[in-house]
């Protein structure tokens, strides 16, 4: 599983459609939700988890990747940033 923060544009939507490029299930975090949404729908051949805007602060911390998602959580996790 991969969580990227600041998923709705730039480096992180790029990054995101990487990942779904390898199969990886993914994370989403982002202020912008509708952009994310939009992400989220370009991410449809892959499990996907959007995170609310105000929960997008705590997921750089990498403690908070797993709890939250956990029965999603399977695995290792890698966390990105695209901010």
């Amino acid at each position: 599983m991969v969580v990227i923060v600041g998923a709705s544009s730039g480096v992180g939507r790029a990054t995101a459609q990487a990942f779904v490029e390898r199969g990886d299930r993914l994370v989403l975090a982002a202020r912008a939700t509708t952009t994310l949404a939009e992400v989220r729908a370009e991410c449809a051949d892959v499990d996907v988890l959007t995170v609310p805007p105000y929960m997008s602060a705590h997921v750089a911390g990498s403690t908070w990747c797993c709890e939250p998602v956990s029965p999603y959580c399977r695995g290792s996790t890698t966390c990105w940033s695209g901010r």
